[in-house]
């Protein structure tokens, strides 16, 4: 486990957001992203599905690939990386504000909240 800090890896998922709970993170980016692995697979985009990042499995040939599917697909995942972020920062705050730890919270600019 990791302390939450800034650039703090867990086993491929990155966080930009400080103070979450990585591990939560990298669960629902992966459990998304098979998701969309899915509903693509299903319409018949396999290879589109394996070139997807957070995946299992080995990658296909990213340029035998249409260019505009892959950057859409890619925005995608990515965008759902951001939604799995952001909910694990704010279940963060809210145990913060159970706790009544509000403000102890860290700031950007090394300010205090």
């Amino acid at each position: 486990m990791t302390d939450g800090a800034v650039g703090t890896r867990v086993r491929g998922v990155k966080s930009d957001i400080p103070n979450t709970d990585l591990a939560k993170v990298e669960g629902d980016v992966r459990c998304l992203v098979a998701r969309l692995y899915e509903v693509l697979e299903q319409a018949g985009d396999g290879a589109l599905a394996a070139a997807l990042p957070w995946t299992e499995g080995p990658s296909p040939d990213l340029a035998s690939l249409a260019t505009e599917p892959l950057a859409q697909a890619s925005s995608i995942a990515f965008l759902l990386r951001s939604h799995a972020e952001e909910n694990a920062a704010t279940q963060y705050r809210r145990a913060l504000d159970r706790e009544g730890r509000v403000g102890r919270r860290p700031c950007p600019y090394g300010k205090r909240a």
